[in-house]
């Protein structure tokens, strides 16, 4: 597409065929786009979905991936991790892949600055480690008011009451070339850590 000129055409739709296709080519054959969230299914209003889902022949999830293209507003990027979290499909792992033009480094890619604490920063590296195998633990009860707060949105948005408290964000995969950078990132709850109510993320530590 950069090729021809197209690449001011490129959007969060664009990753759907080239994510379609990658999949096929591993076997995965019952692929879903636009699949129902199933915590959102009876909630009226514009539906609630995740952008990938692959089934087994029992129609069981596999796998959901949740796709953003950058640049984006950081509670959006949010707002797909929560819609990971509060997913609970028995044996379903969750990813979620990161796209959009290439920084001058690693770390500039998927870049989004935020004041916290007083402090401007990359609220991004927070998150998402750019490196394959590494992990970010996030402890939302820990985090600065103004992480918090980005999640107590996310369920007043989508009308809930709590989510997990603690989350691991793992980098499978990450490419970046001249012009494009995409990174592949697993998201799985950490046992044990309870849940977080609105309350509780909205008081200040």
């Amino acid at each position: 597409k950069d090729l021809t000129g197209l690449h001011g055409l490129f959007s969060e739709a664009s990753l759907t065929v080239p994510i379609a296709e990658h999949l096929k080519t591993k076997g995965i054959e019952n692929l879903h786009p636009q699949r129902i969230h199933p915590k959102f299914r009876h909630i009226r209003g514009r539906p609630r979905q995740i952008d990938f889902v692959a089934l087994n022949p029992r129609d069981r999830w596999l796998f959901a991936i949740e796709t953003k293209w950058f640049p984006a507003p950081i509670q959006r990027v949010m707002n797909d991790v929560g819609r990971l979290l509060v997913l609970d499909e028995p044996g379903c792992e969750k990813f979620l892949v990161l796209a959009g033009p290439a920084g001058a480094d690693h770390e500039s890619c998927f870049r989004i600055n935020m004041t916290i604490s007083g402090n401007r920063r990359n609220v991004m590296s927070k998150f998402f480690s750019h490196k394959r195998g590494d992990s970010r633990i996030i402890k939302l009860k820990d985090q600065p008011h103004e992480i918090r707060e980005l999640y107590r949105n996310f369920l007043v948005d989508y009308k809930l009451s709590e989510l997990p408290n603690a989350f691991e964000i793992k980098c499978v995969d990450f490419y970046r070339s001249k012009k494009f950078a995409v990174g592949l990132w697993r998201v799985s709850l950490r046992q044990g850590t309870g849940q977080i109510t609105r309350a509780e993320l909205r008081a200040k530590l």
